[in-house]
């Protein structure tokens, strides 16, 4: 039986929605790329590039017709998800399930073509950059994690309504929009390279291991193999054939986590401290291994069918070099964090967890 709304609850809903403008302000506005041209230090927001007529500097063009195009849509097509998302809203509120459902999958239609237009822009630049028509040329951070926590936010609303049977409270969303940020910046940013062709060791599993054990397997599994995979595969560059093995077969068992702390926590029927820390240790640890295991699963089947002919040995000794420390640094890190998050689970708790 649907659960009953009153009118505060899609206040509620539509001041989140509304949220979303203003922070779509801020990710326009903010500086997109900056450059040094003629001895002049350049700061461009992404608003500047869509709309300026002439993207000249030091004699050579920043953005070509259609990249600007590409550019103008994408912008159109997150104003789009929003306003559809926002419709979708008052169509619930008014009872008509016949459109609602409509507008949110052309929501998220836009949202998933806003993903695709803005990260491939950005991957644009950073080849564009290896011409060296500028000096100093950097592409912001700040505006990558607006665009992936804009995606995430929109993204997880737009699945607690698509699918009626995954919850998603603010406090939810919220944290977990955070947590995969930190994990595409870690990804990004705070890594180890060990391969040419991909492959590097990094902390980045370990937010998505706290959202597992915050919210349980299934979520885990939406935040790692979805979200955090997508926008990893296009931030890499190595053009989506890679995505169904390499990111969301490998990271989509970083789920198990939660999924086997939660299992082994229903043992402590007492609820006492000590034991539920051995427990979700315990947890952490198998969970972990049989996430290590389903990685290389994913990563060894992407690496047979994508560099033909490959010998088992040569793929296994290749993915050996950074699978198994990355997961051993990972799972170690959250077994020392274990105690902290079994303390906020305890005081911010999380109600109707998906095993």
């Amino acid at each position: 039986m649907k659960e009953t709304k009153t009118l505060s609850n899609y206040i509620k809903e539509l001041l989140v929605a509304l949220s979303f403008v203003i922070l779509l302000i801020l990710l326009f506005t903010t500086k997109f790329v900056s450059f040094t041209a003629n001895g002049k230090l350049f700061s461009i927001s992404f608003a500047t590039i869509c709309f300026t007529e002439a993207n000249i500097f030091n004699g050579a063009i920043l953005v070509n017709g259609t990249t600007q195009i590409i550019l103008i849509s994408s912008l159109c097509a997150v104003v789009g998800s929003i306003i559809l998302f926002i419709l979708g809203l008052i169509f619930d509120y008014f009872n008509r399930e016949k459109f609602v459902k409509y507008y949110y999958l052309a929501s998220v239609i836009l949202l998933v073509y806003f993903a695709f237009s803005v990260l491939f822009t950005n991957y644009y630049f950073s080849i564009y950059n290896t011409n060296e028509a500028f000096d100093d040329f950097e592409i912001s951070t700040l505006f990558s994690i607006f665009v992936i926590v804009l995606t995430c936010l929109i993204g997880l609303l737009l699945a607690s309504k698509l699918f009626e049977g995954i919850k998603y409270s603010i406090q939810e969303i919220c944290e977990t929009a955070i947590l995969v940020g930190l994990a595409v910046v870690l990804d990004q940013f705070v890594k180890i390279p060990v391969q040419a062709n991909g492959g590097s060791i990094s902390f980045a599993p370990v937010p998505l291991f706290i959202i597992a054990m915050r919210y349980g397997g299934f979520k885990g599994f939406i935040a790692s193999g979805l979200f955090f995979g997508l926008i990893t595969c296009l931030l890499d560059g190595y053009g989506f054939q890679c995505f169904p093995f390499d990111y969301f077969i490998a990271l989509c068992g970083y789920g198990l986590i939660g999924t086997f702390v939660n299992f082994f926590n229903k043992f402590n029927k007492e609820k006492k401290f000590n034991k539920q820390y051995g427990l979700t240790i315990a947890g952490v640890v198998v969970g972990g291994i049989l996430a290590t295991i389903v990685r290389y699963f994913g990563h060894m089947v992407s690496g047979f069918i994508l560099y033909a002919p490959i010998s088992f040995v040569d793929n296994f000794i290749y993915q050996s070099t950074y699978v198994p420390l990355t997961m051993l640094v990972s799972i170690v890190v959250m077994c020392v964090l274990v105690g902290p998050i079994i303390l906020i689970n305890r005081v911010f708790k999380v109600k109707g967890n998906a095993k």
